[in-house]
């Protein structure tokens, strides 16, 4: 009786201890793996390591296990951009005279006068 309680003690304690447990940002990871914090808010698989985005647009953070979205539109000076938007622009939601641009792993401002989207392509005048 004794070895049953001792076994069953050992099995809770691992299941406490070696359970489930949330991601985190700096978490490694592979793949395109990644969740919903928030509904603004997603850990995404960049280079190995969780890393926490803020998905701002209107679609926000949607998902589950199998399928996430994060909208990565209109994003602020300083936010996080996925290494694929490397070099990519948008305009600045919150500022029409100003240019965001993904660089290094976050979006950085640039001013000019009147950032637009015109045929699919941004045109903002330095």
């Amino acid at each position: 009786m004794l070895h049953k309680t001792l076994a069953l003690a050992v099995l809770t304690l691992c299941l406490a201890a070696c359970g489930d447990t949330e991601p985190e940002a700096g978490d490694d990871c592979e793949g395109n793996t990644g969740a919903c914090t928030s509904s603004s808010t997603a850990l995404l698989c960049e280079g190995g390591t969780l890393r926490l985005f803020n998905c701002r647009g209107a679609a926000g953070c949607i998902g589950d296990d199998e399928k996430l979205a994060c909208d990565l539109t209109n994003a602020r000076p300083g936010d996080r951009c996925r290494s694929v938007q490397e070099n990519l622009g948008q305009c600045d939601a919150s500022n029409a005279n100003q240019l965001l641009r993904c660089s290094e792993g976050s979006w950085r401002a640039a001013a000019c006068k009147g950032c637009a989207v015109q045929s699919g392509s941004i045109v903002c005048q330095p």
